[in-house]
């Protein structure tokens, strides 16, 4: 009891999913992890793997296939937070390990809803959903696809954003979601003197290639504000429910049911509560700040 009231006191913008569900599951794993000599950044790639042998389940798009690639998706869900408690825990953190994430997070997200999309167009179904008569099977599935697609990066994008910038003005602190690439210029060039790191050499160049360049100069941290994360917490808690965590496990909860397509349409539907929270939550932030001011 103890346990569940300090979760909902300390609920900042940690997901509760994550709290109740995926942070006791990934302490059993890593535990089984640290007896290994398995790195942090392996994980991650497993994590990638899971996720790939997932998307592939989704192509018969038939009931058992869907549990089972609901399953792997919960499987790489767990490995994703693993990774990093296994670098802290070895003291291994590095922007490389941030950037795999980076690849490996909407690289898996990319084949999970594509997959879906050829499934549905191949079986010629979205399940228990009636086609829409007069309008082309291939508008109808690869549409769903590319506005849950949409949906999830309006969501998990803003929500992100919105998670730095409290970061910065309530704790004063900064852990941006995106690799530094400049480090990681420098942490893989310590890799190819030392040998080895395979995964890494292979990974890292794709990933840097497509990252965003690094800000010229950093914005300096402004102090902590207890006013400002009292003014702005209800919104991250409600922006929680946006993270990444927290959509995939509705499209593995419908998944393991034999209805992946509830999960989209649910993904979808969210946005109607998506964007207004937006709107609001910048609305707080600018009130927040012009109190402070």
């Amino acid at each position: 009891m103890n346990r569940i009231v300090r979760i909902f006191r300390e609920w900042e913008t940690q997901s509760l999913v994550d709290a109740f569900f995926y942070k006791p599951v990934d302490a059993v794993f890593l535990r089984v992890f640290l007896r290994t000599s398995i790195s942090a950044n392996q994980v991650s790639a497993l994590s990638g793997l899971a996720g790939l042998l997932s998307a592939i389940c989704y192509l018969p798009f038939e009931p058992t296939a869907s549990a089972v690639g609901g399953v792997l998706l919960c499987l790489s869900n767990i490995l994703d937070g693993v990774d990093g408690q296994l670098a802290r825990a070895r003291n291994q953190s590095s922007q490389i390990g941030k950037l795999l994430d980076n690849i490996f997070d909407p690289g898996k997200m990319v084949f999970l809803l594509l997959f879906m999309a050829i499934g549905m167009h191949r079986a010629g179904t979205w399940g228990s959903f009636p086609t829409v008569s007069g309008v082309p099977a291939v508008i109808q599935y690869y549409g769903l696809v590319a506005l849950t697609g949409a949906a999830l990066l309006y969501q998990i994008l803003h929500r992100n954003s919105l998670v730095e910038l409290y970061r910065r003005h309530a704790r004063g602190a900064s852990d941006p979601n995106y690799a530094h690439i400049g480090t990681v210029l420098k942490e893989l060039a310590a890799l190819r003197a030392a040998g080895g790191h395979w995964l890494e050499r292979f990974f890292v160049p794709i990933g840097v290639f497509f990252a965003p360049a690094d800000p010229v100069a950093p914005e300096p941290l402004p102090p902590p504000s207890p006013a400002y994360a009292a003014a702005l917490r209800p919104y991250m808690r409600a922006w929680t429910f946006f993270a990444g965590g927290p959509q995939l496990t509705v499209i593995i909860v419908a998944s393991i049911l034999g209805e992946p397509t509830w999960g989209l349409a649910v993904i979808i539907a969210s946005m109607a509560v998506a964007w207004p929270l937006r709107m609001a939550t910048a609305r707080a932030h600018h009130k927040a700040l012009a109190r402070s001011a």
